[in-house]
């Protein structure tokens, strides 16, 4: 199998760049002085770790794992934890980190987890949405790329554990 670049490592780091401004103007605009950024393991870590450092705002770092995928290139619909969730988060403005809102299923079962623990504000920042594949519908506040139904590895994305390392997008061939 070979990897066909789909977004240029370039292009990430400039929209990321877009990214940090804009979320530190919703925190400068809402006076929010702390967030406590979520990153949904493993998928989004190097998009967390890019985006955390280029935020102006002070951040508290938690993680969380999900997984719905196992070894096949779509959502088995069945969302497990696979990493426990913070549960402190009471009045914090958390912005949760993920690498891929697709089916909408693991952002709807995280979302429902979270909102539980009465967090003064609740966001979501993904790299990458497949809204043809949307089954639930998400919110998604803060947005990379929007893209086809393509499987994409790279940048945190995997297939079978895979191609993690990557500094682009591909698809697979």
């Amino acid at each position: 199998m070979s990897v066909l670049p789909y977004i240029t490592e370039e292009q990430i780091q400039a929209r990321i760049q877009d990214l940090a401004l804009e979320i530190d103007a919703f925190c400068n605009k809402n006076h929010i002085e702390e967030l406590r950024l979520i990153c949904v393991l493993r998928g989004s870590i190097h998009f967390f770790s890019d985006l955390s450092r280029k935020l102006r705002t002070p951040c508290r770092y938690d993680f969380i794992g999900l997984s719905s995928y196992g070894s096949e290139t779509t959502s088995s619909g069945n969302v497990q934890l696979t990493y426990p969730l913070p549960s402190d988060l009471k009045e914090s403005h958390v912005l949760v980190v993920e690498d891929i809102v697709d089916t909408g299923n693991s952002m709807n079962f995280l979302w429902s987890q979270l909102q539980r623990q009465n967090p003064s504000t609740l966001q979501l920042c993904s790299l990458l949405s497949k809204p043809s594949r949307r089954q639930v519908e998400v919110q998604i506040d803060h947005l990379g790329f929007e893209i086809e139904d393509d499987f994409v590895v790279g940048y945190g994305l995997d297939f079978n554990g895979k191609y993690r390392g990557l500094s682009y997008i591909g698809t697979l061939s």
